[in-house]
């Protein structure tokens, strides 16, 4: 299995001279608590998707880290998660991958768990949730709905009302036909580009199993310097 580790963007929010991903967290860029997550786990592989100030990623992560071989993956016109993981598909070599996003922080992440959990499930998707209890941070982000048999049949983007407190991250195992699924995901018509949660719902629609994980203890998503502020208040 290898890891997808998603840094490009668009823009930087936060004025600064590197990646967003390269933000100070305690001492550390934030890319360093994302890949950390790894270390431990039996994934061989870390592909990073780089874009808008790559460089400053490539200077600090390197050829491998900690141990892991690391490659690059230039995303130099960002469409999108679903963009990405058609850009990266041809070196995932018909295995598995887990998806991560590179400005996600975790406080006790479980990664290695997840993948045993992924093999064992017989998943075919296998989706990073946090239990939050303010269900306006599930505004942000996406959350999932169950089926009688506890498998996830629809996930649901940015829900204005959401009805559980599953946090969906970006933490994500794939079985590696999901990229046979990128052909058939609609287009946005607002951001025009294809979305993850759509992607996903093709492959339940063609009932695939597709389950959640609880992934963290606590999460962060880092899009502005106010979140920045919020996970160092928490961390403090």
């Amino acid at each position: 299995m290898k890891a997808l580790v998603l840094a490009a963007e668009n823009e930087n929010r936060f004025k600064s001279h590197t990646s967003k991903c390269m933000v100070d967290v305690n001492g550390h860029p934030l890319i360093d608590y994302v890949l950390d997550g790894i270390v431990d786990t039996d994934i061989n592989e870390i592909l990073i998707v780089i874009g808008y100030r790559g460089d400053s990623i490539i200077n600090h992560v390197g050829s491998r880290y900690k141990g892991k071989k690391v490659g690059y993956i230039y995303q130099n016109d960002p469409r999108g998660i679903v963009h990405a993981i058609d850009k990266a598909s041809c070196c995932f070599d018909r295995g598995d991958f887990m998806l991560m996003l590179a400005d996600e922080f975790m406080e006790a992440p479980r990664q290695k768990q997840m993948i045993k959990e992924f093999y064992e499930s017989d998943s075919f998707v296998l989706c990073g949730i946090c239990k939050v209890e303010d269900l306006e941070l599930i505004k942000n982000n996406y959350t999932v709905e169950y089926g009688p048999k506890g498998n996830i049949f629809k996930l649901i983007e940015k829900p204005s009302e959401p009805f559980n407190n599953d946090l969906g991250t970006g933490v994500i195992i794939f079985n590696n036909s999901i990229c046979n699924y990128i052909g058939e995901t609609p287009i946005n018509p607002i951001r025009k580009e294809k979305d993850l949660v759509d992607l996903i719902q093709c492959a339940i629609n063609d009932h695939k199993k597709v389950k959640s994980f609880n992934i963290c203890d606590h999460y962060f998503n880092i899009n502005t310097p106010e979140d920045l502020q919020s996970l160092q208040a928490y961390l403090s």
